[in-house]
């Protein structure tokens, strides 16, 4: 695989045609609603570069007030969007749209995609080269 960095390190961004992954984080789901095979880190390795990125905010199963922000991959009309006081991670509470879906499904979730993306940066494989991380459709503010 050829990488950016050997096309030029003084090329603009605009100067190249960059891979992209679309629905980056949805590697679930039936077929009409899968798009990826490869997680994150796969991706990367395999070359791409731009990830659309779709983020919301579902429930932690088992839990009454704790949400996790995933990947999701569904049309608005089989959505139900709803503003909760919720407890993220370890931060909260606070307000966030809670997502439920009648259809479609949700994929990894938003801490193990940053921290794939970071590992592959910081790789040997990738420390010449960039990811641009596209927040699209997000519910939760980001």
């Amino acid at each position: 695989m050829i990488t950016y960095y050997e096309l030029g390190a003084d090329k603009r961004l605009n100067e190249i045609v960059v891979a992209g992954s679309h629905d980056a984080g949805i590697t679930r789901g039936d077929s009409n609603v899968k798009t990826q095979e490869l997680d994150i880190a796969g991706q990367a390795q395999a070359g791409v570069r731009v990830f659309d990125l779709r983020v919301t905010a579902f429930k932690v199963e088992g839990e009454t007030r704790r949400v996790e922000l995933r990947a999701f991959h569904a049309d608005e009309a089989v959505q139900k969007n709803e503003v909760k006081i919720r407890q993220v991670g370890g931060i909260g509470p606070l307000p966030v749209v809670r997502t439920k879906l009648r259809a479609g499904d949700y994929g990894l979730g938003l801490e193990r995609m940053l921290l794939e993306a970071k590992d592959f940066v910081q790789s040997e494989a990738g420390k010449k080269e960039f990811l641009i991380l596209k927040f699209d459709k997000c519910k939760t503010g980001c």
